[in-house]
Protein backbone atom coordinates (compact mmCIF):
# COMPACT_ATOMS: atom_id res chain seq x y z
CA UNK A 1 0.00 0.00 0.00
CA UNK A 2 3.13 2.36 0.53
CA UNK A 3 4.43 1.53 -2.49
CA UNK A 4 7.63 -0.16 -0.38
CA UNK A 5 9.65 -3.61 -0.36
CA UNK A 6 10.53 -5.39 3.07
CA UNK A 7 12.87 -8.00 3.11
CA UNK A 8 13.36 -10.42 6.29
CA UNK A 9 17.12 -9.64 5.55
CA UNK A 10 18.57 -6.40 3.71
CA UNK A 11 22.12 -8.50 2.05
CA UNK A 12 22.66 -5.91 -0.36
CA UNK A 13 21.86 -2.75 1.25
CA UNK A 14 24.07 0.86 1.30
CA UNK A 15 24.87 1.89 4.89
CA UNK A 16 23.46 4.67 5.97
CA UNK A 17 27.31 5.58 7.03
CA UNK A 18 28.40 4.55 3.48
CA UNK A 19 25.57 7.04 1.82
CA UNK A 20 24.74 9.52 4.43
CA UNK A 21 21.26 11.69 2.95
CA UNK A 22 22.06 15.02 4.27
CA UNK A 23 19.66 17.86 4.98
CA UNK A 24 21.74 19.47 1.82
CA UNK A 25 21.67 17.44 -0.38
CA UNK A 26 17.76 16.83 0.30
CA UNK A 27 17.02 20.64 0.13
CA UNK A 28 18.96 20.96 -3.07
CA UNK A 29 18.10 17.56 -5.11
CA UNK A 30 14.04 16.91 -5.60
CA UNK A 31 14.68 13.47 -6.68
CA UNK A 32 16.96 12.90 -3.01
CA UNK A 33 14.20 14.39 -1.29
CA UNK A 34 11.28 11.98 -3.15
CA UNK A 35 13.05 9.26 -2.59
CA UNK A 36 13.77 9.74 1.69
CA UNK A 37 10.48 11.61 1.84
CA UNK A 38 8.60 8.25 0.49
CA UNK A 39 11.07 6.04 2.14
CA UNK A 40 12.70 6.69 5.40
CA UNK A 41 13.65 3.24 6.68
CA UNK A 42 15.84 2.87 3.42
CA UNK A 43 19.39 2.41 5.65
CA UNK A 44 17.06 -0.38 6.95
CA UNK A 45 17.37 -2.34 3.28
CA UNK A 46 13.46 -0.84 2.45
CA UNK A 47 13.14 -0.76 -0.97
CA UNK A 48 11.12 1.80 -3.09
CA UNK A 49 9.05 -0.02 -5.57
CA UNK A 50 9.27 1.62 -9.15
CA UNK A 51 6.62 0.86 -11.91
CA UNK A 52 7.58 1.69 -15.77
CA UNK A 53 5.88 0.78 -18.70
CA UNK A 54 8.11 -1.44 -20.62
CA UNK A 55 8.58 -0.65 -24.99
CA UNK A 56 10.67 -2.91 -27.74
CA UNK A 57 12.61 0.20 -28.02
CA UNK A 58 13.80 1.09 -23.99
CA UNK A 59 16.91 -1.06 -23.72
CA UNK A 60 17.89 0.14 -27.46
CA UNK A 61 17.24 3.88 -25.89
CA UNK A 62 19.25 2.91 -22.50
CA UNK A 63 22.39 1.08 -24.49
CA UNK A 64 22.37 4.09 -26.57
CA UNK A 65 22.58 7.01 -24.33
CA UNK A 66 25.14 4.63 -21.89
CA UNK A 67 27.40 4.29 -24.38
CA UNK A 68 27.18 8.23 -25.36
CA UNK A 69 27.67 9.25 -21.75
CA UNK A 70 31.08 6.61 -22.23
CA UNK A 71 32.06 8.30 -25.38
CA UNK A 72 32.18 11.83 -23.95
CA UNK A 73 33.87 11.03 -21.27
CA UNK A 74 36.90 9.68 -23.19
Amino acid sequence: ADGLIRFPSALGRVREDVAPVTEVERAANPRIRFFVERNPTWAEGTELACLAEMTFMLPLAYATKGLLQRARRG
